[in-house]
């Protein structure tokens, strides 16, 4: 297609395109592409370059680079998707689906539900007053008869259109005192009056009427005297419901400014009515949030989603708002005669639309008992996360573990410990979870996950400072991984080789308040607080670790602005509070200014046991009920327990079945272990032994060496390794020295050697220089080192 500037013909086929960028410099190139660009970005196709709108000129008249005395042709050139150009995006129309044509009643179980308690509520709501309606009937009817008497006394005497007169007379003739004139106008009105009653009683319609009245009456009475008042009665309807209904005319005539005497209060706009338009615009109103003129539009029917719930989407008028609605919502449920945490408020697909769900009885009344106490199966906390309760509307509300770190926190006795053990029983059931518990109360409280955790322990301050630190190096060595392979953070594939480490610090502020004394970082001879220690891992932690699968949890009652340590709280992105006993501690748990933005748990009532405000992925700000999991009568957790070790041992994944590095850190540290709650499984770390945890000969190695040290005499090897199995490392009763020495040497280099089959590298025994210039025969640290990575990173 091609236009033409004015006063210019059309010159045909002996036209070319002028490429006009050769005449501008750079910046006014950049400057028209970003232009075409912008003009074609809507189009269909949007497909924008430098022809788009290109200049021609007769290439028979002029010299190249001229542009002649014709002028310039704009030419816009046709694309041709052939030729290299997208094709225009062909946009389908909308199609009408059937059920567009169909009434939402027809198809909709949930709308059907939800017009039938409508139906049932009016019913109910009516029938409660009835006795209020058959007394304003009664007085209906004797608004008839009264003003009925009246009216017919008032046409039979004529007094209906003469008395007006009558009275404006007499009030002349008080003004006018002893004037004939006054009484002669007075009498004459009332001989008037006097002739139009004589001849309106000798009309026809008032002797049928009479006769009509007075056999009914009769009629009345012999119905009465033969069968009775009762049938009596119904001969006597008609006539009661003619005088009501004239009554209630009457009334509504002589009074518009009054309620009618006969009315019926709505029952969508009862306090109890369910969740409607009419109800909802009312309660709006009553608020303030609405004009008096306004109203609100439903987006479909309302649709009954729960056993007392019914929700339904409305847009609201311009005066109103989401917010709005949220700031109000005490006063909205006060409307309905409900409690706040009956009403849900949240947005719809755009800032005028709203879905206001509404139960009329408490949906927290009634326990939600986990689904894993039936149907114990494998959890994912990375992807969907773990079940630890239900919202209000009975959806479940899952908390998912992949890179975050986690804070749970309220009063005591409110909750915490069911939801930790909805938890911990749905992390026991993913093999790809390395749990840590360290009990900061009462570890005979927890003793019953012992067998799925990797490590757990009662309140040991020492013990978590060297949890926490052996944490900290695993954290280290993934971190030289992501770096080696150049990535920022570990995904779902990594699980098999980095599991998730999850530490959950149970009652924190029993371990942060410790006074205990441990060794200074960086300064060994110096000691500090265990509390001091322990918040500055927590927070070194919080820091980096979430990115390399490693977590960390902490629980705590009673808190307060110093109970959590800053940075923690400022990396924790799920966050759960229980009931707290102030606004301090809920933001304590929550965030600064949750209570500000609606996140009020020290309002949760004190008799829903249970329930928190979580503000975790997928539930910003969600008032749940934990599920509910035996733990007073009978430990229902049990076999949720034994079948996550099931679970867990058929992989190789149970404590003690796999290469713990963590464990090992604590036992090289501590000399103890607390896999699986130590020996017995009471949270009391104690010595380790190879049913419990089978430590690799070259960590066990690592072991022997002197904190700091860098190099270990063979004595020291040997005694090391007798503390650690004396049974198979022990010097035997009747046993010479030599021999015994030799025995662990053989019996040590076949170990290392397996321990390196496959590799390049070798570790041997060597003379080693001590720091008293003793000369026995040792290891050097560096060379074991290099020897375990090289044994781990065997493919074999």
């Amino acid at each position: 297609m091609t236009e033409h500037t004015s006063g210019h013909a059309h010159q045909g086929d002996d036209e070319q395109p002028l490429d006009l960028t050769a005449f501008m410099d750079a910046d006014e190139l950049d400057r028209l592409a970003a232009d075409a660009r912008a003009a074609v970005r809507g189009t269909p196709a949007g497909y924008a370059d430098m022809t788009t709108g290109t200049v021609s000129y007769p290439q028979h008249t002029h010299p190249a680079g001229t542009l002649g005395d014709e002028g310039l042709v704009i030419e816009q050139l046709d694309q041709d998707p052939g030729a290299g150009a997208p094709a225009p995006v062909k946009v389908p129309r909308p199609r009408t689906a059937w059920q567009d044509w169909v009434p939402e009643l027809l198809i909709s179980a949930e709308a059907r539900l939800a017009r039938r308690r409508a139906i049932e509520h009016a019913a109910a709501h009516h029938t409660r007053r009835s006795h209020l309606y058959l007394g304003r009937l009664f007085k209906a009817g004797w608004y008839g008869i009264r003003y009925g008497t009246g009216n017919l006394v008032g046409h039979f005497t004529a007094a209906d259109s003469y008395a007006d007169d009558i009275a404006k007379a007499k009030a002349a003739k008080a003004r006018k005192i002893g004037e004939a004139s006054g009484n002669d106008w007075v009498r004459a009105l009332k001989a008037e009056k006097r002739a139009e009653g004589k001849a309106r009683r000798h009309e026809t319609l008032p002797v049928l009427g009479a006769a009509g009245a007075t056999s009914y009456v009769a009629a009345l009475l012999a119905v009465a005297q033969v069968w009775g008042l009762i049938m009596a009665g119904v001969i006597l309807l008609p006539a009661m419901a003619a005088l009501m209904a004239y009554g209630q005319r009457e009334h509504a005539r002589r009074h518009p400014d009054l309620t009618p005497v006969v009315h019926f209060e709505p029952a969508t706009l009862a306090a109890d009515a369910p969740l409607g338009k009419d109800s909802f615009e009312s309660a709006l109103k009553r608020m303030g949030l609405i004009k008096e003129t306004s109203e609100i539009h439903l987006v479909g029917l309302p649709r009954a989603v729960a056993i007392s719930a019914v929700e339904m989407t409305v847009e609201l008028p311009d005066e109103c708002s989401l917010a709005a609605l949220v700031a109000k919502k005490d006063k909205l449920a006060q409307a309905f005669r409900i409690r706040p945490e009956w009403l849900d408020i949240r947005d719809g697909e755009h800032s005028a639309q709203v879905v206001v769900w509404m139960a009329s009885a408490n949906p927290f009344g009634t326990p939600f008992v986990s689904p894993l106490v039936d149907e114990p199966v494998r959890q994912d906390a990375w992807g969907k996360g773990i079940l630890i309760g239900f919202n209000r509307r009975g959806e479940p509300v899952y908390l998912k573990l992949a890179h975050v770190m986690v804070l749970l926190g309220g009063a005591s006795r409110t909750g915490k410990g069911m939801l930790l053990r909805n938890l911990i029983c749905g992390l026991g059931l993913d093999p790809r979870v390395n749990i840590r518990l360290a009990a900061g109360a009462k570890p005979g409280e927890h003793m019953g996950y012992s067998s799925v955790c990797a490590t757990f322990f009662g309140r040991n301050p020492r013990r978590l400072v060297a949890l926490l630190d052996a944490l900290l190096a695993e954290a280290y060595r993934r971190e030289d991984v992501l770096a080696r392979q150049r990535r920022a953070k570990f995904s779902e594939k990594d699980l098999a080789e980095f599991p998730l480490e999850l530490a959950i610090i149970d009652e924190f502020a029993q371990y942060i308040t410790a006074t205990e004394l441990v060794p200074r970082p960086g300064d060994p001879e110096k000691a500090m607080k265990a509390g001091d220690r322990i918040a500055e891992q927590v927070e070194e932690l919080a820091g980096f670790a979430a990115a390399l699968n490693i977590t960390v949890m902490l629980t705590t009652q009673d808190p307060d602005a110093g109970t959590i340590p800053r940075k923690f709280k400022n990396n924790s992105n799920a966050r759960v509070a229980t009931r707290t006993r102030s606004a301090v501690q809920t933001n304590a748990i929550l965030a600064d200014g949750a209570t500000g933005a609606g996140l009020r748990a020290h309002d949760i009532p004190q008799e829903l046991r249970g329930a928190a405000i979580v503000d975790i992925d997928g539930a910003d700000g969600e008032l749940i009920r934990s599920c509910f999991i035996e733990d007073e009568h009978y430990d229902g957790a049990e076999p949720i327990i034994a079948a996550g070790y099931a679970l867990r041992a058929a992989e190789g994944r149970a404590p003690g079945q796999f290469a713990d590095q963590v464990e090992e850190w604590l036992i090289r540290a501590t000399g103890e272990t607390s896999a699986a709650g130590g020996p017995n499984g009471s949270g009391r770390p104690g010595r380790p032994a190879a049913a419990v945890i089978a430590a690799p000969i070259l960590d066990l190695l690592l072991g022997a060496f002197p904190e700091g040290a860098d190099r270990v005499a063979m004595a020291d090897v040997r005694k090391h390794l007798a503390d650690y199995d004396a049974d198979r490392w022990g010097q035997g009763d009747g046993e010479e020295r030599p021999a015994y020495e030799a025995r662990v040497g053989k019996q040590l280099a076949a170990e290392i050697e397996e321990a390196l089959a496959g590799t390049p590298a070798a570790l041997e025994s060597k003379q080693v220089r001590m720091p008293d210039g003793k000369r026995p025969t040792g290891y050097l640290r560096a060379d074991v080192e290099a020897a375990r990575n090289a044994a781990r990173n065997n493919p074999n």
